[in-house]
């Protein structure tokens, strides 16, 4: 008898053990929940016909371009590690010149046509985008 209330006892004590330990909430297992982690200095932004230089600083360190587009259409380009590195379009080049720092270089617009640029930036399962429209 005393046996098995000694097993009981160490049941329940080890349950309690057991059940105590932390555990992730569901709510902070679900992807796309978190936090601002980029920073972006910027926001959207219209640029006119002679072009422009602009320059983008972040708080976070750890984000990569994730997609360009360059008036709906996706660019292709690969995202270096070393830095600086660059990403040309026809009308548009982007500098990637820190862990913090890009700037984005647009050329004049003699098309007639507005033209937009998206910017597309993640870290882990934050994203954020950046969209620049360039007038005619």
């Amino acid at each position: 008898m005393k046996w098995l209330n000694f097993l009981k006892l160490l049941s329940l004590v080890m349950f309690s053990i057991f059940s105590s330990c932390s555990t992730p909430s569901f709510e902070e297992t679900i992807d796309g929940k978190q936090s601002d982690t980029i920073g972006l200095s910027i926001n959207d932004t219209t640029v006119d016909s002679n072009g422009k230089q602009l320059t983008a600083t972040t708080q976070g360190m750890n984000w990569k371009f994730s997609e360009i587009y360059d008036n709906s259409k996706m660019i292709e380009f690969d995202n270096q590690t070393t830095l600086p590195f660059s990403i040309n379009g026809e009308w548009f080049s982007i500098v990637k010149q820190s862990e913090t720092k890009f700037a984005i270089n647009v050329s004049p617009n003699k098309t007639g046509k507005c033209r937009v640029l998206e910017i597309v930036m993640v870290d882990r399962n934050y994203s954020c985008r950046l969209n620049i429209s360039q007038n005619k």
